[in-house]
């Protein structure tokens, strides 16, 4: 019996879908979203409503549509989209140390800047006195800073929690400047958003999408892992497939769920739309 059990294990684990579960679940719902008979504008603020004020006001309009996010959660999602991907392809998702003492500062001020700028926009919208003028592409570039840091903590957390033997002597960011550098980076793209043009729209919002996609998948990878009580039990990316496309699908449930609340909620209340 404990032979059959081996030898079944040994099968499932030489199937070579598993490989390759977590891209064709991500290509699956992709193909899924593209293919719902609705102008991607419509459908992508009707995804990321839950998550986002989505106030015309403070949006970007490139062409004659506006983007799915805000413009301070424009800036959030581009920001940690290219955090994050930066930090992956260079392989800091194995790195487990806490940031240095100049990397946190860094995210601390930027996360604050942010903060600052969600402020003076408040209290703008409540009449009360302000230290200037609120402006979209403030918006944008500071919360760009906030969506660096959270990837660079969300990095962190994925390698304490994953590996089996995880790097806790190297840190997703050891220098004061490499927080910086990572936004820097996402800076060409922002100024490319910043031209308005309806060419771009396409990309940027399914950048946008995808972004929310990955931030929603990664946090509940580590939820599933956790809950699991799996955390620190694998090897290769390889080894957690099943993990990672159970993490997209209820990272894309999460995201679906918060907007059905919403609508829910402004169909009960007659909500009027913001501006």
């Amino acid at each position: 019996m404990q032979f059959l059990l081996h030898h079944t294990n040994l099968q499932r684990a030489e199937l070579p879908y598993r490989h390759y579960l977590a891209p064709l679940t991500m290509f699956l719902l992709i193909m899924g979203f593209l293919a719902v008979p609705v102008p991607l504008a419509q459908k992508a603020h009707a995804l990321l409503h839950g998550i986002c004020a989505q106030r015309p006001s403070h949006s970007f309009l490139m062409g004659a549509n506006t983007l799915p996010f805000d413009g301070r959660m424009t800036g959030i999602y581009l920001g940690f989209l290219v955090a994050f991907g930066l930090l992956i392809a260079t392989g800091r998702y194995r790195h487990a140390g806490f940031l240095s003492p100049g990397s946190l500062l860094t995210v601390l001020v930027m996360v604050g800047a942010m903060s600052l700028d969600g402020f003076n926009s408040l209290f703008t919208d409540l009449k009360m006195p302000t230290l200037y003028e609120p402006d979209n592409r403030l918006r944008l570039f500071t919360g760009m800073g906030a969506g660096v840091g959270l990837a660079v903590m969300l990095v962190m957390l994925l390698g304490m929690s994953l590996w089996r033997r995880p790097d806790s002597n190297s840190r997703v960011t050891d220098r004061w400047w490499q927080p910086l550098g990572l936004y820097l980076a996402g800076v060409p793209l922002a100024l490319m958003l910043l031209t308005g043009s309806s060419i771009l729209f396409i990309p940027a919002t399914l950048l946008l999408v995808l972004s929310a996609t990955i931030a929603f998948s990664a946090l509940a990878l580590v939820s599933i892992v956790m809950i699991r009580g799996r955390e620190n039990t694998f090897n290769t990316v390889l080894d957690m497939q099943p993990q990672i496309a159970w993490g997209v699908i209820v990272g894309v449930i999460a995201i679906a769920s918060l907007a059905v609340l919403r609508f829910g909620f402004e169909a009960i209340t007659n909500a009027p739309p913001l501006t």
